[in-house]
């Protein structure tokens, strides 16, 4: 069949749609192990090595100081960003992979993965895009003196995991009413910032006092070798200057993974399909701004059993299976930038309440 002509199939309504979907999609829905290892320990451990050359008292010189860090910020946030397979992973998939994961980059980022794990609910169509959803706000149709400030506040957002993890968490140990707090208001990677959480059920719950500890171990270590000497503020500042960056990076990222219009009533999974963006083209700039899979939003909405690696073949399979109207095709943006330019003109259009 050629790219954009009907498949009969496809002209039923959304549930229809989304069945045929999954169908046309069923022959790569399996995770392939290998590409996971091999793509995060590459990407995490040259970014150790460009984090090395770019913090190492004796290192190279600035120019090249520089490089090395923009180099270490995009491959720690490709590492970072496997974050989001690993909550989709169903129960007991990829094990190993998980606690690797959390090893070697959750705990170290002090994001470990149980921060993350309440991912699942933006994905539930009674609660996507509403006010109980803490991944979205509607910059669309907010004043967009929003969308200017959130790159900025994203830059804290070390420093307050930081604080949360030797400060915050120890003291929660010690007070059941703090602990109660912590759980519910400073323990979930969110950009709203009302999000409550809610309290974890017992197989989180031995995932979170596991992780948890681990990382508040992590956090003392790195503070204490600082102000024991044991090793240089330098690689501490350096350090946190490059996860600042990643959060940075991610908070463009996050803005335009959706298109933020809904004013917070329940969205049809179309619907939420509709209201997120795929970027198929941009070449490796998209790729290093939305990795693993990240630049297929809308696809994942639909299809979020899909391993990031099928992506790609998924939307091609699909774009030469749907017809010229289909809803999907309208979620492909040419580019970052534009869609970036969509989010701001339509917020700065938006009606406001007298």
């Amino acid at each position: 069949m050629e790219d954009g002509e009907t498949c009969p199939a496809l002209r039923a309504c959304d549930e229809d749609l989304i069945r045929t979907a999954y169908r046309l999609t069923r022959s790569i829905s399996q995770r392939r192990p290998i590409i996971y290892w091999l793509d995060f320990l590459l990407a995490h451990c040259l970014g150790a090595v460009a984090f090395y050359w770019s913090a190492a008292a004796s290192g190279p010189p600035w120019p090249v100081r520089c490089i090395c860090f923009i180099g270490c910020g995009l491959l720690w946030y490709r590492s970072f960003a496997f974050i989001h397979e690993v909550v989709h992973f169903r129960a007991g998939e990829m094990r190993a992979f998980t606690t690797a994961w959390n090893l070697l980059a959750g705990i170290p980022f002090l994001c470990p993965s149980f921060m993350y794990s309440i991912h699942l609910e933006h994905h539930s169509r009674n609660v996507y895009g509403t006010g109980a959803d803490g991944e979205y706000i509607p910059w669309g149709i907010k004043p967009p003196v929003s969308i200017a400030l959130f790159p900025l506040v994203s830059l804290v957002a070390p420093a307050l995991a930081l604080f949360r993890f030797v400060i915050l968490v120890p003291i929660s140990w010690l007070s059941p009413g703090a602990r109660a707090w912590l759980e519910r208001r400073a323990s979930a990677l969110v950009i709203r910032g009302s999000y409550r959480r809610p309290a974890p059920n017992k197989p989180e719950l031995r995932i979170w006092r596991l992780q948890e500890p681990c990382a508040v171990l992590w956090a003392f270590l790195v503070v204490l070798g600082c102000l024991s000497g044991y090793f240089s503020w330098r690689w501490f500042l350096t350090g946190m200057a490059v996860m600042m960056t990643v959060s940075f990076v991610n908070s463009f990222r996050t803005m335009l993974s959706h298109k933020f219009r809904n004013a917070g009533g329940t969205m049809t999974f179309l619907g939420q399909i509709e209201d997120s963006w795929n970027y198929p083209g941009g070449g490796l700039l998209t790729e290093l701004l939305c990795p693993v899979g990240l630049r297929f939003h809308a696809l994942h909405h639909m299809l979020p059993h899909l391993p990031y690696h099928s992506l790609p073949d998924a939307h091609a399979m699909l774009m030469n299976m749907l017809p010229i109207d289909s809803a999907y095709r309208q979620t492909n943006s040419s580019s970052l930038w534009s869609a970036m330019r969509t989010l701001w003109v339509e917020a700065v259009s938006a009606p406001r309440e007298s």
